[in-house]
């Protein structure tokens, strides 16, 4: 499967969560829309986006536009990482726990990072170290491993064959 055909087939089965998803539709599909992120976030700076239609999200000002365009990027790659898990035979529930712990020690290393942001402002170059290696190495070491091993995770050769949930994609196209 081609970079082409991988993105289409992606896209075509944008929220379908059953079924299988081979690596190179996996792996297409999240650069292809990583791009369009970059591209996204690129403009939105660029044009002033982030600044219309602002709400309250848990603590945050969050553009509805940008959180919308989020959104609509987050519901193929989540549907994509469960038919891989299902292509390698894992249950795709476990991407729900990947996320929720990318998220935990994201929103903690965000938190170091606005901490060392505000050191920086009040001009205490110790109190930026103590935040940096304090406690700011190891959600971010935490982040990277949780990450790269979904990664290899994602990288495992397709069952063979039919599994429990379904024919493998080659057999289907």
């Amino acid at each position: 499967m081609g970079p082409g055909q991988a993105i289409k087939s992606g896209l075509r089965h944008y929220a379908r969560f059953s079924g299988r998803a081979t690596a190179p539709e996996f792996w297409w599909l999240v650069i292809a829309l990583t791009l369009v992120e970059v591209v996204i976030v690129t403009v939105f700076e660029k044009l002033g986006g982030f600044d219309l239609a602002i709400i309250p999200i848990a603590g945050f000002q969050i553009s509805a536009l940008f959180a919308a365009t989020c959104i609509a990027i987050t519901i193929p790659l989540l549907s994509v990482s469960w038919r891989r898990l299902h292509d390698i035979g894992w249950v795709g529930w476990w991407v729900l726990l990947w996320a929720a712990i990318v998220m935990f020690f994201g929103n903690i290393l965000m938190s170091v990072i606005a901490d060392i942001g505000q050191c920086q402002i009040d001009g205490g170059k110790k109190c930026v170290a103590e935040i940096g290696w304090g406690y700011g190495f190891a959600p971010a070491a935490a982040l990277l491993i949780f990450v790269v091993g979904f990664g290899i995770l994602m990288s495992r050769p397709s069952q063979a064959a039919t599994n429990q949930f379904g024919p493998e994609p080659s057999e289907v196209a």
